[in-house]
């Protein structure tokens, strides 16, 4: 009986206080659209490296799994205000994997945190996100970004050249698009879009290393077909011998109304180390689209990136099936080589197959 009483006491003394608690309420604007998203993307990939095969199952880095939120409300004046959060889930991340790594732990890698406010001046955007030139040596309309991507940095990066079973240097280390700063945080500011073509410009820190970037993307219809392309430029100031590290490049695709199309891109880093050469990378992409159907074969050359006299090279020949808007399957032979004087390095080959979904 006296337990009831406790009981029946403590039930009176919450009820009195919830009573007189004050009430609060987050309310959204009449006009606010949200949405909650994400999708999931996975490979089988069969590699060999001229010593050994193995085969792996990841999560494509050329277009990592995510989830994210995203929504905008009007505030009045044509101004609206913004926010995305969005994370990427690497589980068997392909960019990690080589010979001897085939799983390695999932882990959450923040994508953006971001805050936005627009209008007819433009966007300002701050907090984590896109530099002002992030992917802008990617523009891509062919179809078949993922199997054959600007570079194999994202999805055969980790595998490393070998010469007599002695491994030497991954593939990104060789063969990397050198895309600007990706995504840091940033101040940024992007014009309102002018027959088509916007300007961009940010200013953030990335590893305590202050970063300015610019960038100009244009999308175009031409003739029957589309072209679009992308300008960018960054700076990283670094320190020491290498003060500041700078970044010049960019991407042009066009598709033809036949389906046909054509994607270059290219990119120069070089820094203020003398002992240090300046690093390229040039691709060239032909392709084809119709219906559902993409194919594509892609030319890649590092040049210098990971010791000077460098010469790598990347081959791939992609195929997309877009079965739905949301979903879609792909499959991709690549082949990544390495010239260097004083070794005989022989060439990594890699066939993938996988699909993506989206929500």
């Amino acid at each position: 009986m006296k337990k009831n009483k406790i009981f029946t006491g403590v039930g009176t003394v919450l009820a009195i206080g919830l009573y007189n608690a004050p009430t609060y309420a987050f309310e959204l604007p009449d006009k606010f659209e949200g949405k909650f998203y994400g999708q999931l993307n996975q490979v089988v990939m069969f590699a060999n490296d001229g010593d050994k095969s193995e085969s792996f199952i990841a999560d494509s880095d050329n277009s990592a799994s995510r989830v994210g939120v995203k929504g905008s409300a009007g505030v009045g004046n044509g101004v609206s205000v913004g926010l995305k959060i969005e994370a990427a889930w690497h589980r068997n991340n392909s960019s990690g994997l080589n010979m001897d790594t085939r799983n390695i732990s999932g882990d959450w890698a923040e994508r953006h945190f971001d805050f936005f406010v627009k209008g007819g001046f433009g966007k300002v955007s701050v907090g984590m996100g896109d530099g002002a030139a992030n992917g802008n040596t990617e523009v891509d309309l062919s179809g078949t970004l993922l199997p054959a991507f600007t570079s194999p940095a994202a999805l055969i990066g980790g595998f490393q050249f070998q010469d007599k079973g002695v491994y030497g240097p991954a593939v990104k280390r060789v063969l990397n698009h050198q895309d600007f700063e990706s995504r840091n945080d940033r101040l940024r500011y992007d014009t309102p879009a002018f027959a088509g073509t916007t300007l961009s410009v940010s200013s953030g820190v990335k590893s305590s290393n202050d970063i300015f970037e610019l960038g100009l993307d244009s999308a175009q219809e031409l003739g029957n077909g589309k072209l679009n392309f992308s300008l960018g430029y960054s700076a990283e100031d670094k320190g020491g011998a290498a003060d500041t590290e700078s970044i010049f490049g960019g991407s042009l695709s066009y598709l033809a109304g036949n389906g046909f199309n054509v994607t270059v891109s290219a990119s120069t880093l070089s820094n203020d180390d003398s002992s240090d050469p300046d690093s390229d990378y040039r691709a060239l992409k032909l392709g084809y689209k119709t219906g559902k159907h993409s194919t594509a074969v892609i030319f890649g050359r590092g040049s210098d990136q990971n010791m000077k006299g460098d010469d790598a090279d990347y081959l791939s020949l992609g195929y997309t099936y877009k079965a739905a808007k949301w979903a879609e399957v792909y499959a991709s032979y690549n082949r990544a080589s390495l010239d260097r004087s004083g070794s005989d390095f022989d060439d990594i080959n890699v066939l993938a197959m996988g699909g993506r979904i989206k929500f």
